[in-house]
């Protein structure tokens, strides 16, 4: 059991934790702390996650790491909930490059007007990532490659997702996805006035009219003025938001939610009083992200702070004995991608608090958690909703096992 080989640990050089913490996590400096002793991030913290993942680092490139390993970069360890990636073959390795016919590769169609219009690359680094990219120039009209046709459900909302760049020498051009899941229109993914010599990611949510199936199209327009053109790689393709890139070498893929949790009663933390700090930032909002839980390894007894996805404000609850008993007044103002600092706070007197670099937000409870046993970063323990997994860096998470109230 984690906090059972606390003994392993060591006092070791300057003390870089809050005065007072019982638990102190680095994430992005690889460093842990429990009750004054440093520790192997083994030794206290329990976490899953059968399947691979990428995560960037500050440079905004992909590392890859293996099922069960914490991605884990200079951002912090990314955590995020499950998804596919319907794409069939977003990575391309292994084909000889070519121009025209030549550029439909297994996975991909050429379609429009000129087929010389269309180029496969050599393969190259794409934010850390080896693929082969595809280039569309103007010419005889709207030329672009296809995928063979994939699902969508009604109302759903699907991202698409992609790295684009202006090629060298040439002037930029759109590059627009033709009649998104079977609507009538083509909206740019990557606009030309955004373009740059370097890879940048581009995204963009569609809610899909209808059930069906539709392929996925992204086309140079035949409004493209002579000249430009524009390199494109990486597509992805999601029903959960601007999520992490997820490989697919011709039949789509998929990734499993991560779950970091520590257990409450090796760090100090009990019913009656405690608190827990993170720095974070949030990525795609999807219907709730849920910060901090800490409960009693089910869903009866838990206090955590949530981002609603339907209006992005965050608000921190506490259940006791499977009833909501407290609700702070929600806190809104933290965009995607930036840091912040959050936390909540609970006392003997039934008062918690919902803390945030912004502002406060306090509530008086009807009664104390009646049990605690996990504190979770992100989805509760044995909880099957995974639309509360966060999507984000979580950088530092502080613990100390008295209130702050």
């Amino acid at each position: 059991m984690p906090g059972v080989k606390l003994t392993s640990g060591r006092a070791a050089g300057p003390i870089w934790w809050p005065q007072g913490a019982s638990f102190a996590a680095d994430f992005c400096s690889n460093r842990y702390m429990v009750f004054g002793r440093q520790v192997r991030a083994e030794d206290i913290l329990e976490f899953s996650r059968p399947t691979p993942k990428f995560a960037q680092d500050a440079a905004g490139d992909w590392q890859r790491f293996a099922p069960h390993a914490m991605a884990r970069t200079s951002r912090g360890v990314l955590l995020e909930c499950a998804a596919s990636e319907y794409v069939p073959r977003n990575t391309i390795l292994g084909e000889t490059p070519a121009t025209g016919p030549g550029a439909a590769v297994a996975g991909w169609s050429v379609v429009g007007g000129d087929p010389s219009q269309a180029q496969l690359l050599p393969e190259q680094l794409v934010k850390g990532i080896r693929t082969q990219p595809f280039r569309l120039s103007a010419g005889g009209g709207l030329c672009g490659l296809a995928t063979i046709a994939l699902p969508h459900v009604s109302a759903q909302a699907y991202t698409l997702s992609l790295y684009a760049r202006c090629p060298p020498g040439a002037q930029p051009a759109d590059l627009c996805w033709q009649s998104p899941l079977g609507a009538a229109e083509e909206p740019p993914i990557a606009a030309a006035t955004e373009l740059g010599s370097a890879w940048k990611r581009f995204d963009l949510t569609v809610t899909a009219p209808d059930t069906g199936s539709s392929p996925l199209v992204l086309a140079i327009p035949a409004s493209a003025p002579s000249g430009s053109a524009i390199d494109w790689a990486l597509p992805m393709l999601r029903d959960t938001g601007a999520t992490s890139f997820i490989e697919s070498l011709g039949a789509g893929s998929g990734r499993a939610a991560d779950s970091l949790q520590v257990p409450t009663d090796a760090i100090g933390l009990t019913p009656q009083q405690g608190t827990v700090i993170v720095r974070n930032s949030w990525g795609a909002i999807i219907p709730y992200n849920r910060a901090i839980d800490i409960s009693d390894g089910g869903t009866d007894n838990r206090i955590n702070i949530e981002r609603v996805g339907s209006t992005g404000t965050f608000q921190a609850t506490l259940r006791s004995g499977g009833e909501i008993v407290g609700v702070t007044e929600a806190l809104g103002g933290f965009d995607d991608g930036e840091y912040h600092v959050q936390g909540v706070s609970w006392a003997s007197d039934n008062q918690f608090l919902f803390l945030s670099d912004l502002a406060l937000r306090s509530d008086h409870s009807s009664r104390q958690l009646e049990e605690m046993s996990v504190l979770s970063l992100g989805r509760g323990a044995n909880e099957a909703d995974e639309n509360r997994t966060p999507n984000g860096y979580f950088a530092k998470v502080t613990a100390y096992p008295h209130s702050v109230l």
